[in-house]
């Protein structure tokens, strides 16, 4: 894995340091007020005796003249986008910069990427996944018992962790299919399970169902399913 993308948190130069001794590069938010400074070109400085300048002039984010605008959001046409390699004194190294700009509220957000060469739409497409990541984690907690694993051996950690995540994604194809939240789905499959135990001790489970038409209502008791139909789990 080339890239770790994290938010502004992480915006931190034992996090540079560390990645970049692992030759690993991150992708991050900067505050919207950061500290750069543009890199001098050689071909733009006049000859004159001595050393050449190496920086030219602070960033200013309320004049991107200097930055190149690339484009706009593919889903959000009014948020443009501004690229430049700058150097930032804070943490010591030149990084690949992109500005999003939303025309219609005058905001900006700065993104940055220790790898100058990135281009700057993969920059802001590798932050924007960051979000995608959290919901997941924050639905295998919530409904895949990510966080409820007691097995203290590094394999089988990682077994429930792979397979937490992947229920998951299967939750969501099957709420998507059935057009009901994951909330839903898992209070179902607990009243399910609940009923098959009921029918099973008490030896009905050969003459009733878990989806039969007259147990439904007790399966979907706590539900938010629009339809009254059942999906199979």
């Amino acid at each position: 894995m080339r890239y770790w993308v994290a938010d502004g948190n992480y915006a931190r130069i034992k996090i540079f340091r560390g990645l970049s001794a692992c030759e690993r590069h991150l992708v991050t938010r900067l505050r919207g007020d950061a500290d750069l400074r543009f890199l001098a070109l050689p071909a733009a400085q006049p000859r004159r005796v001595g050393r050449p300048r190496t920086y030219d002039g602070k960033v200013s984010f309320d004049d991107l003249s200097r930055f190149e605008c690339v484009g706009a959001l593919d889903d959000q046409s009014h948020v443009l986008l501004y690229h430049a390699v700058v150097n930032s004194p804070h943490f010591k190294r030149d990084l690949a910069v992109v500005v999003l700009v939303n025309e219609r509220t005058g905001g900006h957000v700065v993104l940055c990427s220790t790898d100058v060469s990135q281009p700057p739409d993969e920059i802001v497409s590798y932050y924007r996944l960051r979000f995608q990541l959290e919901f997941v984690i924050r639905d295998a907690k919530q409904h895949t018992g990510l966080s409820e694993c007691q097995a203290r051996d590094e394999a089988k950690l990682a077994f429930h962790m792979n397979l937490s995540v992947a229920a998951v994604g299967v939750l969501r194809l099957v709420s998507a299919r059935a057009g009901v939240s994951l909330r839903s789905l898992r209070r179902e499959a607990y009243n399910a399970a609940v009923v098959g135990r009921t029918l099973s001790q008490l030896g009905l489970e050969a003459e009733y169902g878990v989806m039969s038409a007259v147990l439904r209502p007790v399966v979907l008791l706590g539900s938010l399913r629009r339809s009254r139909s059942l999906t199979p789990l």
